[in-house]
């Protein structure tokens, strides 16, 4: 009942003395208190009751208030989306005012008379009409605009987290269709592994409605470039170029003895394997060879040789000099006729009359190998076997008896532009399969494959191998910086590279990748008897040990990947003297290398022009990038010669190394 509308009861003496007791205990009425009294104190009781029941349901509502506003005000608190700490202000000060009524309530349930019960409902009706609960409704109209903006930004997240899924799992099924073909994904499979994690976090999120970092992750989802057309389109192409390289072709040469006419005849043999809806080529030709052309191409390779040696030592003079002139800031050195960049300049070096490296070679390298390839090829592959290699992208795999002649090196003209030369090795996946008296062990590895385990050697117990340390080194920070944690890396130098190290190292299935960089030595006539020259057991510096590749063929466990940079010791570098190449080391490397294949090696990367420098260096570190992103093992060969080709147009380090073993395998 309304204060306004409030009527004076009628009472009689016994409804009087009862309403007064139920709500005072009569502790003001005294026994003689006339009937007039009586009556009129019940009717202002009547009247307190009156008001104070107004009030009461005054409170409901303010307490009804609060709990809306409440209930609108949690959800924003929670999402943490959109700002409400004015909100929530106000609303603690509207809980302190409702808080205080109700604390009033309770006192007016226990007042003693009339003039404390007035007092009371005067404070009530103050904190009831507090100007701060007239804009009460404009803090729900608030709320509840700021709950359609949380609304809309929570939609808008629905939508961009729902397209990740689909993005995840297209591209997962492209990985796996990638696999099949030994396409290179591993960049991409970590990347699917990232996205997946965060996929899941930001969808877990969601759900339990926490989204005050939801904007974070998924601005780190936006910034993969997965969401671009072009990144499935790249592994489509990557696809489409490793089916191209898994199909292999088998290239035979091999070579009688020379006749009475001082001709070398050859037979040539190339095949393919049957594939489904198709057969296998099997071409085979003839050739013959005199002496004297094949002489002419030794000489060749002796000029490369001899200019390759005067290539480290004018880099040698010159860093040697330059070092003398600036001893606190010396300039690196770089190779015959380029600068850092690779770019070409002019050496002008003081080199004495005496020294070998004083000639200059009267043609580029370059042409040299162009010139000798361009004649093997025609000599050697028939007009049907250039046809299909010209028109066949596959891997090619060499047999031949005749380990003089760099088979990769061949050469031929590009149809669309006459003046281009194209190199077999630059063109396609190429590695050797050493002849021999042994199979291939075919161990399979019981080890559980996790991150690739590299164990780099730098063996040099006559301690003049400098840049080979720089090599090794190069490498190991190479790989942690591009592949942080997803290699592991093991670094064995000086004197602790000894046999009884490399006994353990191989014999335990333990690394992935071995890559040696040191001294080696050749026997051509027993490619067992060639051998690793490492440090000897023992503090004595200088000592030699020396590691035989019938020991490593026997000795090896698991089917590591193995980089040979291995350089005879007659040909190395003092302080006063620049290494040499000095030999061309394609014969008798290849026994060296044929120990670790035979021993189980999946394939052995051998140096025929030992030569530790920049680019030797950056040629590894390209091999083993492009190995680590999953390139087939000969398609990262031909990646890392193509790039430092680019990278220093007028030297052949690119040329330089020899792959044995299966080109296709992947890491």
């Amino acid at each position: 009942m309304r204060a306004s509308a409030w009527r004076r009861p009628r009472f009689n003496l016994i409804a009087a003395q009862n309403l007064i007791g139920t709500v005072f205990s009569r502790p003001f009425l005294s026994n003689d208190s006339s009937e007039p009294e009586v009556i009129g104190m019940a009717q202002s009781t009547a009247k307190y009751m009156a008001q104070f029941s107004e009030l009461v349901m005054q409170t409901d509502e303010k307490r009804k208030l609060c709990e809306e506003i409440q209930r609108e005000i949690e959800p924003l608190m929670r999402s943490k989306l959109i700002v409400v700490d004015g909100e929530v202000s106000r609303l603690n000060e509207l809980q302190t005012l409702l808080d205080q009524a109700l604390q009033e309530r309770k006192t007016l349930g226990s007042v003693k008379n009339l003039q404390e019960a007035g007092d009371e409902l005067r404070k009530l009706r103050d904190l009831l009409s507090d100007v701060r609960w007239e804009l009460a409704d404009d803090l729900k109209d608030s709320l509840r605009r700021k709950r359609e903006i949380q609304n809309q930004i929570i939609s808008q997240y629905q939508t961009r987290i729902g397209e990740w899924p689909n993005l995840v799992r297209d591209l997962r099924d492209a990985i796996l269709k990638a696999i099949r073909v030994r396409a290179p994904i591993r960049l991409d499979y970590i990347e699917l592994r990232r996205l997946d994690s965060q996929v899941s976090q930001v969808q877990r999120a969601f759900d339990e409605g926490l989204y005050a970092g939801l904007e974070e992750l998924l601005n780190q989802l936006d910034k993969s470039s997965v969401k671009e057309a072009s990144y499935l389109k790249r592994i489509q192409d990557d696809m489409q170029e490793a089916q191209n390289f898994i199909r292999q072709a088998d290239l035979l040469l091999l070579k009688s003895p020379l006749d009475s006419r001082s001709i070398n005849h050859y037979t040539v043999l190339l095949r393919t394997a049957s594939e489904p809806g198709s057969h296998g080529i099997n071409i085979r030709d003839y050739c013959a060879l005199v002496e004297q052309d094949r002489n002419e191409w030794l000489v060749i390779l002796k000029k490369i040789t001899e200019a390759i040696d005067r290539g480290l030592a004018r880099d040698f003079h010159l860093s040697k000099s330059r070092a003398q002139e600036q001893p606190e800031a010396a300039t690196p050195a770089v190779a015959d006729g380029q600068t850092a960049g690779g770019q070409t300049r002019r050496v002008d070096l003081d080199i004495p009359e005496d020294s070998p490296f004083s000639s200059v070679p009267s043609q580029n390298l370059n042409d040299l190998l162009k010139d000798l390839g361009d004649m093997m090829y025609r000599i050697f592959m028939s007009d049907q076997m250039q046809s299909y290699i010209y028109e066949t992208p596959c891997s090619l795999t060499i047999t031949t008896n005749d380990l003089i002649l760099p088979w990769e090196l061949m050469s031929y003209k590009d149809k669309a532009n006459s003046d281009t030369d194209k190199f077999l090795c630059l063109e396609r996946p190429i590695a050797r399969m050493p002849m021999g008296s042994y199979f291939p062990r075919r161990y399979r590895s019981s080890r559980e494959k996790g991150k690739p385990n590299f164990l780099l050697i730098y063996a040099d117990p006559k301690g003049n191998l400098p840049f080979a340390k720089k090599e090794v080194q190069r490498i190991h920070d190479s790989l942690k910086e591009s592949w942080k944690d997803h290699v592991d890396i093991k670094i064995v130098s000086q004197e602790q590279a000894t046999g009884r190290a490399l006994n353990e190292a191989l014999r335990k299935d333990t690394y992935d990748v071995i890559h040696f960089a040191g001294h080696a030595f050749f026997n051509e006539e027993d490619g067992d008897l060639s051998g690793l020259l490492l440090h000897a057991d023992g503090n004595e510096k200088g000592k030699e040990e020396y590691f035989l590749a019938q020991k490593i063929r026997r000795l090896l466990d698991g089917r590591p990947l193995v980089f040979l940079n291995a350089c005879e010791s007659g040909f190395t570098a003092n302080e006063n003297e620049a290494q040499r190449a000095g030999l061309y080391l394609q014969k008798p490397a290849e026994g060296l290398a044929s120990a670790f294949i035979y021993g189980g090696a999946v394939g052995c990367v051998g140096s025929i022009w030992p030569i530790y420098d920049e680019p030797a260096a950056e040629f590894a570190v390209h091999f083993y990038d492009n190995v680590l992103k999953g390139h087939m093992i000969g398609q990262a060969m031909r990646l890392a010669r193509r790039k430092i080709k680019e990278s220093y147009p007028n030297q052949i380090t690119w040329a330089a190394y020899v792959l044995y073993g299966d080109p296709t395998y992947q890491l």
